[in-house]
């Protein structure tokens, strides 16, 4: 993983990210079998994971072409 990449842990699951493939893998944490994965649009990106509260929370920036020349 590189500098960019994020790993989270419930105590049940595993959720990380890759800025790379921008995509949430969410892993059972006791066999390591995949559970889940969520795959993000291109535009977003810097994406940081957070568990608050049993739910997972991805923070990021989206950039939006407008396109507009300034």
């Amino acid at each position: 993983m590189d500098e960019a990449d994020s790993v989270k842990t419930d105590g049940k699951n595993l959720y990380s990210y890759s800025e790379e493939s921008r995509e949430v893998r969410i892993v059972n944490a006791s066999t390591l079998s995949l559970v889940s994965t969520i795959k993000l649009p291109e535009m977003f990106s810097s994406v940081s994971l957070y568990l608050s509260k049993g739910r997972l929370v991805l923070v990021g920036t989206k950039y939006v072409n407008t396109g507009t020349n300034w």
